[in-house]
């Protein structure tokens, strides 16, 4: 993970760690990693991504790399938001995961980042 795509910003007295590119920055798990491994030294579990930010396989659950990297995101107690644009997204499961994980506390999409943000710092 280049440092340059990702800053730091505080809110609320909260830290979370936003990538500011909309780049694929994550091909693989290991990127996935090294993207937590620079939230975590820099004193924080929130995550925020925008869509462009993961491989496209990320958005097909067939090739299981969003269950391998939602599974690290666990290990490491990581609440994460991806902001985008969904509607591409043709998979109904890929629909009906979005569903499902935004009804949770460890993963949330969302078109809108303030509404990402507000998430990250439970403020919604």
């Amino acid at each position: 993970m280049k440092e340059e795509y990702i800053r730091l910003i505080e809110s609320n007295g909260r830290k979370f760690a936003e990538v500011i590119t909309d780049e694929v920055v994550i091909n693989n798990v290991d990127e996935a990693l090294d993207v937590l491994a620079f939230a975590g030294e820099n004193g924080t579990n929130l995550l925020l991504f925008h869509e462009g930010n993961f491989h496209p396989d990320f958005y097909d659950l067939k090739t299981g790399l969003a269950g391998e990297i939602l599974q690290k995101f666990s290990n490491y107690q990581i609440r994460a938001a991806i902001r985008g644009r969904f509607e591409k997204v043709e998979s109904k499961r890929f629909s009906e995961f979005i569903y499902e994980c935004n009804r949770g506390r460890q993963l949330h999409f969302s078109d809108d980042r303030d509404k990402s943000v507000a998430w990250l710092l439970n403020e919604l």
